[in-house]
């Protein structure tokens, strides 16, 4: 009765054994999925951060860019308010000759 049980015993550790390697090799399998998983999702954090930082980028130049185009169309407005006094200055410089030739040359 004890080798009938022994037996059984042995049989049963085999089976077990062998069970224990098949969830072992399904451990092994699950754990290299997840790896894979694992760098695939590292590569699109890394990806995505790199984008994120490009975007940064760009955003900070456009801000520049327009700052810098406020400036000048600031800086043409200045231009242009300039010309105007110019062309108004010169216009009352023609209109004084204008008035002075009609007198006979001699100015106020």
């Amino acid at each position: 009765m004890l080798k009938i049980e022994n037996g059984q015993l042995k049989e049963d550790l085999t089976t077990t054994t062998e069970k224990l390697s098949e969830v072992n090799m399904k451990c092994h399998e699950q754990q290299f999925k997840l790896d894979e998983a694992m760098i695939e999702r590292n590569e699109k954090v890394a990806s995505y951060d790199r984008v994120k930082r490009e975007r940064d980028e760009l955003e900070e130049d456009f801000s520049r860019t327009k700052t810098k185009m406020r400036e000048a169309e600031n800086r043409g407005d200045d231009l242009e308010r300039d010309l105007r006094r110019a062309n108004n200055a010169r216009e009352e410089v023609e209109e004084t000759l204008a008035k002075s030739k009609k007198r006979g040359g001699r100015t106020q």
